[in-house]
């Protein structure tokens, strides 16, 4: 569906899950971060079909929300979070 973005010029919706690698990702979950145009690809290995694609994010957004106060998720959605996990195990 990426390339066939790509292809097409069509913008996806992209979800940033937990990453500690990441400065943007959340710390828990999964977190909507907007609207990417899809505007190029890579071929990274062709036995696998393994692509590499770069996004543009598209203007007249909120910010994304990994920092400051408007950091998301809260802390209160994080035990909240963490509750639910706790009932699911």
């Amino acid at each position: 569906m990426m390339l066939e973005s790509c292809n097409k010029g069509q913008v996806v919706r992209v979800l940033r899950a937990v990453n500690k690698n990441s400065l943007y990702a959340p710390k828990a979950g999964i977190r909507y971060d907007g609207l990417y145009k899809v505007t190029n690809q890579e071929l990274l290995d062709g036995k696998t079909a393994m692509y590499r694609f770069i996004l543009e994010r598209q203007p007249g957004q909120d910010p994304i929300r990994f920092k400051g106060v408007e950091t998301r998720p809260t802390e209160r959605e994080l035990q909240e979070f963490n509750r639910i996990q706790q009932l699911l195990a």
